[in-house]
Order: structure tokens, then C-alpha cells, then sequence
């Protein structure tokens, strides 16, 4: 199912972070969706960081979940935060 979604002509949206990318390293497995763009929830993924996974996940945005704003200024998550969807 991946390999045809993949050769679909149409835009392809991934929820959370794209099928068959591990979520903490970035890495692919055997095979992963190539999305146009990834809707993430709560807090952008590690796997992000990581510059072989942009060609998976494409444009990123951040759903709001109800996490608390201020959870996105600890300085222990370095994460930068754009908006919000």
C-alpha cells in the first residue's frame, strides 16, 4: 500500500509522522510514505532533526492538542514552535 500511495499523483498527508519513519531517530525503514506535508500533534517528533527524514515528511505543522503554551518555552525540549494549526 505504500509503494502505490507513494506513485499516486495527488497530495499525501501524513498524521503524526509519516508510515514506516521511526519517530525518535528519523530513520526509514524498508519503505515510507513520501507526504507533501505531515500534521505532528503535541510536540514535533526528534525524527525531524534528522536531514534524511525532510524528504518524508515534507511541509511540518503542529496541531493543537490542548498542550499548555507554556510547555513549548522549556528550554529542556529545544524545540522551535512556529504556529499552530
Amino acid at each position: 500500500m505504500i509503494n502505490w500511495a507513494n506513485k499516486m499523483n495527488c497530495p499525501k498527508l501524513s498524521l503524526d509522522i509519516p508510515t514506516g519513519m521511526d519517530a525518535t531517530t528519523g530513520e526509514i525503514f524498508s519503505i515510507a510514505i513520501k507526504a507533501d506535508a505531515t500534521m505532528t500533534l503535541a510536540l514535533p517528533k526528534a525524527a525531524f532533526k534528522n536531514p534524511k527524514a525532510s524528504e518524508y515528511f515534507g511541509e511540518l505543522y503542529l496541531a493543537d492538542i490542548s498542550v499548555p503554551k507554556e510547555l513549548y518555552n522549556e528550554d529542556s525540549l529545544n524545540v522551535e514552535v512556529g504556529n499552530i494549526f
